[in-house]
């Protein structure tokens, strides 16, 4: 009975893994290169500017991203795709 057993986790054990790495491999391959942009916006005599509208444009594809700038004057693009899409 122990021959029975043993086979069958071994196929259980061996599909697991399988299955794991088709995971790992699937989550490889989607991964993409991502980037950010942050900076200040400022006057001429270096105060900030509160709620500017800041834009970023894609030069490959022309896509915009748009945000405005906080009570310090501050703006963070985040999770930029790296190759401009």
């Amino acid at each position: 009975m122990l021959a029975h057993v043993y086979p069958q986790k071994a196929k259980s054990f061996s599909t697991r893994v399988g299955l794991q790495l088709c995971v790992l491999l699937s989550l490889a391959s989607a991964q993409q290169a991502l980037g950010g942009n942050t900076g200040t916006v400022s006057d001429l005599s270096g105060g900030t500017i509160v709620d500017a509208q800041v834009t970023l444009v894609a030069n490959a594809t022309k896509r915009t991203r748009t945000q405005r700038t906080s009570s310090s004057g501050s703006y963070n693009f985040v999770s930029l795709p790296i190759d401009g899409r």
